[in-house]
């Protein structure tokens, strides 16, 4: 991966007074001579370059080095893990995904299983009124996936299976215990940030991602755990790594 990088620089020097608005840099060419070289020291001192003007959400969810997390398309997440930060959580972004919650349900047990995300966008996976069910909120608009089926008790695998169909857009869809439950709902989707507050398992913690639960709807049932899938559909240009 290559930086090309063009740098204008106007060389300015402002006078100490209260508005500094006189330039002597034409009155002071030794100061100003000295000032640029400085300037050039410390960004090799301080490994400035590249320089790089993309905004931070494409940064993080195109580029990373070989020991970040998001280069993983395989995780396994378990209910006694912390948040996980915005900034290493699966890159869903533009491909297809899938998420399996391994569950243990008594009757009437609801809540989240899964949230990422916050009241900006994000996407969450929960149980209830006995059904699954699954939203992504992309900047406000929010997608909603509503199991057909009661969930009996017992042990299940609860999933969401994200189909890309087109750039930023896809279809999800719910299973249970590998039988499609429900119907399919076409989405667009986030392009490189989905929310900033990161990933929880088992409640919807801060700021919510859905309006449709209780504030932090804790999971009454058991996680044993949650398996986040990701496709190798994604297009190249998509999530670049360098080393």
């Amino acid at each position: 991966m290559q930086f090309h990088h063009v740098i204008d620089v106007t060389p300015t020097i402002l006078d100490d007074g209260f508005s500094e608005c006189h330039d002597l840099a034409a009155e002071r060419p030794d100061v100003l001579h000295e000032l640029i070289g400085r300037w050039w020291s410390e960004t090799d001192r301080y490994g400035v370059f590249p320089l790089d003007d993309r905004n931070f959400a494409e940064r993080a969810a195109k580029y990373h080095s070989a020991a970040s997390p998001r280069r993983r398309r395989s995780f396994v997440l378990y209910p006694e893990m912390s948040r996980i930060p915005g900034g290493v959580t699966p890159l869903i972004y533009d491909r297809s995904y899938r998420i399996d919650a391994e569950v243990r349900l008594r009757e009437g047990d609801e809540g989240v299983l899964i949230s990422q995300g916050d009241v900006n966008g994000g996407h969450v996976l929960y149980v209830a009124e006995g059904r699954l069910h699954y939203e992504y909120n992309h900047q406000g608009t929010r997608y909603r996936v509503y199991g057909e089926r009661p969930l009996p008790p017992g042990d299940h695998v609860l999933s969401m299976i994200f189909t890309r169909t087109g750039p930023c857009q896809g279809v999800a869809a719910l299973a249970v215990d590998g039988r499609p439950d429900g119907g399919k709902e076409p989405l667009t989707t986030a392009r490189y940030l989905i929310g900033w507050q990161g990933l929880v398992l088992g409640r919807d913690a801060l700021s919510p991602v859905s309006w449709d639960y209780p504030r932090g709807f804790p999971f009454t049932g058991t996680i044993e755990r949650v398996r986040v899938e990701l496709d190798e559909d994604v297009p190249d240009a998509v999530h670049e790594t360098f080393d």
